[in-house]
């Protein structure tokens, strides 16, 4: 980045550590434990302690910060990056680093917000803002709506970005209106909303970049996804390592598995992607077939579409370690030495069997 926007850089830097310094003031104040996350229905379902949360969370945010301003910094159309669009570049993570940690100290002296109106307000404006932005945007490999017809042509960029800041900015006002919904609703609502306003603007600028071709203002180079200026190798290089990301997500989030292995004096909770758990029969103090229950709030461990595993907790049984299959609502309650311990089989029938083999290995 030139020179010239080098304090731009310190002051944006400092206001996004500007939580750390807040954290230092209500030190003394602050819970060893802080909500660092709620989930779609506004519940807290994530805390770190004290020290991580004042100092390690804003350290994330601002590597986060420095990360856009090198990206932009590379961008082969840097030229392109003035005034506005530029600035949402600086300002966008300083202004997510006080909002974000404004919420977590109110919430830890006893303010307690509606996080799903929240969530589509921030949403709301988020898209209102950045609509506002994109017909100013000119062409660049950092923000905007990055297709590669568009990429390739002024003309389709100007007509896609014009026409997508117009849509962003309805997207926003729905976004407003849909804090209203029931919160039931959030995770659907959040989704299509945010696939619509992601899909619209990239179709329309397919259809513009098909009637360039038609028209002869446009030819089929313009739709290389290897952007111009960009060797083969480092293009080739960044699609593997995309791809490589969406692959390891699509593992963690829909494979996995629990077993559950019966020893003479104990057995064993084996789980993928978590850490395995041994119990001896005589700790064992009572055993309970549910066949339905609530998983509560996981306080920390691993958690996916498919596997629910670490320590939960919830109104029914207080704090408690969970090994369990999402999809199945079955599951074995185990007090072992005055802890709580579920753990299910993938399915109902499979459940069963645990149960009744721990029923005969423990004598119960």
């Amino acid at each position: 980045m030139k020179n010239k926007f080098r304090t731009k850089v310190i002051i944006s830097s400092l206001i996004t550590l500007l939580p750390m310094l807040t954290g230092l003031i209500l030190w003394n104040n602050l819970p060893e434990l802080l909500t660092t996350h709620w989930g779609f229905e506004g519940q807290a379902d994530g805390w770190h302690g004290r020290g991580m949360t004042v100092f390690v969370l804003p350290l994330i945010l601002l590597a986060g910060h420095w990360l856009c301003i090198f990206v932009t910094s590379k961008d082969p159309k840097n030229k392109n990056f003035e005034g506005k669009s530029l600035n949402l570049i600086f300002w966008l993570i300083p202004v997510i680093s006080n909002y974000a940690f404004a919420l977590i100290y109110s919430t830890a002296f006893g303010k307690n917000w509606d996080q799903h109106m929240i969530l589509f307000l921030l949403f709301g404006v988020l898209f209102m803002v950045i609509g506002n932005y994109l017909p100013k945007t000119r062409q660049n490999y950092t923000m905007g709506i990055k297709v590669p017809w568009a990429l390739n042509n002024e003309e389709n960029w100007n007509a896609t970005h014009r026409f997508g800041g117009k849509v962003w900015v309805i997207g926003g006002v729905l976004f407003l209106f849909a804090s209203l919904l029931p919160e039931e609703l959030t995770p659907f609502v959040l989704l299509v909303l945010v696939l619509i306003l992601a899909l619209v603007p990239t179709l329309y600028s397919y259809l513009y970049y098909k009637k360039q071709l038609r028209a002869g203002t446009a030819t089929k180079e313009d739709a290389k996804l290897i952007p111009k200026g960009t060797s083969k190798k480092t293009a080739y290089i960044s699609l593997i390592i995309i791809l490589l990301v969406f692959v390891l997500v699509a593992v963690l989030m829909f494979t996995g598995d629990i077993e559950v292995i019966f020893d003479e004096d104990s057995f064993t909770v084996k789980a993928d992607y978590y850490g395995d758990l041994t119990v001896k029969y005589e700790a064992v103090d009572s055993i309970e077939y549910l066949e339905s229950h609530s998983s509560g709030l996981r306080q920390n461990g691993y958690g996916s579409a498919r596997l629910g595993m670490g320590m939960f907790k919830s109104e029914a049984l207080g704090t408690y370690t969970r090994y369990c299959y999402t999809k199945c609502p079955a599951a074995v309650m185990l007090e072992v030495e005055g802890k709580t311990l579920l753990i299910n089989g993938i399915d109902e029938a499979a459940t069963m069997e645990i149960y009744n083999l721990l029923l005969d290995k423990c004598g119960k």
